[in-house]
Formats: structure tokens, C-alpha cells, sequence
């Protein structure tokens, strides 16, 4: 659960501050996506959270899901390597409540009970929570699109 005091930062592309339309930013692009999982959440958190039971999903039968409960508005998977090879085959906008075979607006990831991060498939952010030093080095160093993107300051107020 997120506390007042926790520490956040936001990764959008191409953030736009000012001007007739702001706050705005692009489309999050399945590249990164797809390398975070696999160089970021892979390392630093065990444990996802979806908001629908991805075992109903056809997607998922092919493999082995364990279950730990609901927390909060999520469906909560140890984060296994079957997992992740999984999630890493599916692109960022894919995801969408309204989508029968990927309906879920956010991800969510911690680590040991941890939020560390939640992806926003809709609105085309991840917000990184309490990052160690260590977690943000690791971050910023997959792609250098991420360490320019990143905004701890947002005028906006994130779920």
C-alpha cells in the first residue's frame, strides 16, 4: 500500500509541461516496455498484480501462475520466469480493460509487499515507487530514453 511519504517517479515520452494541451506526452513504446520487464522488473520485484484473474486468459494457459490473493484493486502472481517471458511478449498498448484477451488498465509490481512500480496502460505511463539507488541506476542504464523521460515532479495526481 502507498503511503504519503512514498517516493515517486513517473516515466512518460516526450512530456509536454506547457501549452494548450498540457500535460500530454506519447504513446509508450512496446520496446521499452518490453525491455523493463525484462532488465527491470525481472531483477527487482517478484510479484505482479493485474486487474482481472490472467489464469481465465487464454493467453496465460500455456503456463504455470501462482496465485498469492487480491491486494488492493489487483490480482496478485509470483512474478516466475514463465511469467516473464510471458508478459514480455506482450506490447504495452495491447493491455485495455476493453480488450477480452488482455483486459487490464494497470500493472502493478512490488517487491516483497513493496510497490515499486505501476503501469497506467491507458493514460501510457509507469510510475516507480521508492526506487533505491541501485533500482534507479539499474533503470536509467537500460535505455537512454528512460533517464530523460523520467519526471518526479508532475502536475498530475496518479491512483
Amino acid at each position: 500500500m502507498q503511503t504519503s511519504e512514498d517516493k515517486k517517479t513517473i516515466l512518460v515520452i516526450n512530456y509536454q509541461i506547457t501549452g494548450e494541451n498540457a500535460p500530454k506526452w506519447d504513446i509508450f513504446p512496446s520496446d521499452l516496455w518490453l525491455m523493463l520487464i525484462g532488465n527491470f522488473f525481472s531483477r527487482f520485484t517478484n510479484e505482479v498484480g493485474l486487474c482481472c484473474r490472467i489464469e481465465a486468459l487464454s493467453t496465460f494457459h500455456d503456463i504455470s501462475l501462482e496465485y498469492r490473493g487480491e491486494r488492493d484493486k489487483y490480482s496478485v502472481y509470483i512474478l516466475t520466469e514463465s511469467l516473464i517471458k510471458k508478459l514480455s511478449s506482450i506490447p504495452f498498448n495491447i493491455w485495455n480493460a476493453s480488450n477480452e484477451a488482455f483486459p487490464s488498465d494497470y500493472m502493478m509490481f512490488w517487491h516483497n509487499g513493496q510497490p515499486k512500480a505501476e503501469a497506467c496502460f491507458y493514460e501510457s505511463y509507469i510510475e516507480f515507487i521508492n526506487l533505491a539507488f541501485n533500482e534507479y541506476q539499474a533503470l536509467v542504464q537500460i535505455d537512454p530514453r528512460i533517464k530523460k523521460n523520467l519526471r518526479e515532479d508532475y502536475p498530475m495526481r496518479m491512483s
